[in-house]
């Protein structure tokens, strides 16, 4: 791996880290201010769609109920606003990448969004060699 004297290394990787946080915070943000998601009802919006619905999924969210979309729609939520930090905290970095593979990859398959798949988990590399240099080199 190069080394830290590489100048563009250092700035390519921290504007990558910095990118994938501020995606993942402000579009937990965003959630967090909206009543629709903070009362469980987003995602069934949300599989209505025409664009990203999934009609099996719809009806699934449906007869589970409200408190079980409540549930799902605020860990969503969480999961976005706490990336960043949760993210940056070697003991929790890797819970946090396996929550988002499994994020993304059911968004992949539900959703068809694919390409938020391969560009979220493609810095996932970045942030844990970043992480865990910082704290070995930098913290301890």
């Amino acid at each position: 791996i190069m080394s830290f004297k590489n100048n563009f290394f250092l700035l390519g990787g921290i504007f990558i880290i910095f990118q994938l946080y501020i995606s993942y915070f402000f579009t937990g943000y965003n959630k967090l201010k909206s009543p629709i998601w903070r009362k469980g009802s987003a995602l069934i919006y949300v599989m209505n769609s025409e664009l990203f619905g999934n009609r099996v999924i719809q009806s699934f969210l449906i007869k589970k109920g409200q408190t079980f979309n409540i549930i799902i729609c605020w860990v969503v939520i969480l999961f976005q606003l706490l990336f960043p930090v949760m993210a940056s905290i070697p003991q929790t970095i890797i819970f946090v990448f396996i929550i988002g593979f499994l994020f993304h990859f059911s968004l992949a398959v539900i959703s068809n969004l694919n390409d938020f798949f391969w560009t979220f988990l493609s810095a996932y590399p970045v942030v844990y060699y970043f992480v865990n240099y910082f704290w070995d080199k930098i913290l301890l």
